[in-house]
């Protein structure tokens, strides 16, 4: 097996996936909630830690030596600040999960670890330090209780099930489903192997274990792209799926794929992984300062590279590294590269009533020997539509310019 790579100066706020670190701030907002279930939740805490204790393995270096090893050494290319306890647990379903509040564990059912090799181990054990990394745990809690409060917690259900019905369910779950977004992305960089990462996916999508080895894992991330043509193509489709998965903590296994394949695309698991200590401080240090502005580019990064796909026929991971660099602020020309084709971009925020905003890209190209242009609605998730999450850079343009649209040059062929 290659050598992994440390990722130094690995945080949280690299791996979070925008729209889950945006319900997550809303989450750690809604405190007179939380607050109420503050109690139940160590409850909650301390009954796992006894089950753990008492019904699983704990894994050591002295009762699995090579299990330990492969733990720490996923603990150590994650950059995480300690090392959580490991066990495993004796169940009939394949599954993994992080739990605890300011002390998080590891469960692993002996069924998952049975299925897996050791690439896809280390995809497993990232994923779930990934919840750690992210600060996930303590709401993870929060959507076990959800769903087991029934069996739990008998009695005090009747109280506490309105209540979390009315006011943080629905958000919960949301949240919890693109928290796997997040995880995913941790698991990918603590194994650094595509394949292995396919092949984890493959098997939890219901591959037979006869069929192991014998199914090229890509062909899942195929699989992926046409589920999302599909909801591309139909928003009843759209609306159909998102409506099965409501209720679930967990979004569908090929919607994470799709997930994943698309930050790979837009270079951000090339940058992480191939990038410095200080390279990734920068990167982290804006996403932190400013992050309605680091989600902004990235919604440009995204529009753009799903435009450049359709109407020049260019490959996403070619153009994803070139554009990013652009977008976040390096002289860069386009000549000599994919995107030669590209003369300008240029973007436009527009109020939308009150308390409102949209997103347009202008882009200028050439094509067949001749000049287009276009307009192209970014693509960009609700929160980033409200008018008090705008970056802090566009709210003094909006003031400067009398309340009237804002048109900002990204990019300029030049003479």
């Amino acid at each position: 097996m290659p050598q992994l790579k440390k990722l130094e100066g690995l945080e949280s706020v690299l791996v979070q996936h925008p729209g889950e670190r945006a319900l997550l701030n809303k989450l750690k907002c809604m405190e007179a909630v939380t607050s109420v279930l503050a109690k139940v939740i160590d409850f909650q805490v301390r009954q796992s830690e006894l089950d753990l204790l008492g019904g699983g393995l704990h894994v050591t270096s002295k009762n699995m030596p090579d299990v330990y090893r492969i733990f720490r050494e996923t603990c150590e290319v994650l950059n995480m600040q300690y090392v959580p306890e490991l066990y495993l647990g004796e169940l009939p379903i394949a599954n993994a999960f992080a739990v605890g509040a300011d002390k998080a564990y590891i469960n692993v059912t002996s069924e998952l670890f049975f299925r897996l090799d050791e690439p896809e181990i280390r995809f497993m054990f990232g994923h779930e330090l990934g919840h750690i990394l992210c600060g996930h745990t303590k709401y993870n809690m929060l959507v076990r209780l959800m769903l087991h409060m029934g069996y739990s917690m008998p009695g005090i259900e009747l109280i506490l099930r309105p209540v979390m019905n009315l006011t943080v369910r629905p958000l919960l779950m949301l949240w919890s489903r693109r928290s796997e977004f997040s995880a995913d992305r941790a698991g990918l960089l603590a194994c650094q192997d595509l394949e292995a990462a396919a092949s984890f996916f493959l098997k939890i999508c219901g591959l037979p274990l006869n069929f192991y080895g014998k199914v090229k894992p890509l062909s899942i991330f195929d699989q992926a792209a046409d589920f999302q043509k599909l909801m591309d193509k139909s928003l009843v489709d759209t609306a159909l799926a998102s409506m099965s998965v409501m209720n679930s903590s967990h979004p569908r296994a090929i919607t994470r794929v799709a997930e994943l394949k698309g930050w790979i695309d837009d270079g951000m698991y090339d940058a992480l992984l191939d990038g410095t200590k200080q390279t990734r401080a920068v990167l982290a240090n804006l996403l932190r300062s400013d992050p309605a502005e680091a989600e902004l580019l990235q919604s440009y990064l995204y529009t753009l590279t799903r435009w450049g796909q359709t109407e020049l026929q260019l490959d996403r991971s070619e153009m994803a590294p070139i554009l990013r660099r652009v977008l976040f602020g390096e002289k860069l020309q386009f000549a000599g590269t994919v995107l030669a084709p590209v003369l300008q971009i240029v973007a436009k925020i527009i109020p939308s009533g009150v308390d409102r905003v949209r997103y347009e890209l202008e882009v200028l190209y050439m094509k067949d020997g001749s000049p287009f242009k276009t307009n192209l609605d970014v693509l960009v998730y609700p929160h980033q539509t409200d008018r008090s999450y705008i970056s802090s850079s566009l709210a003094k343009e909006f003031i400067r310019n009398g309340e009237q649209p804002i048109a900002l040059e990204l990019y300029r062929v030049k003479a």
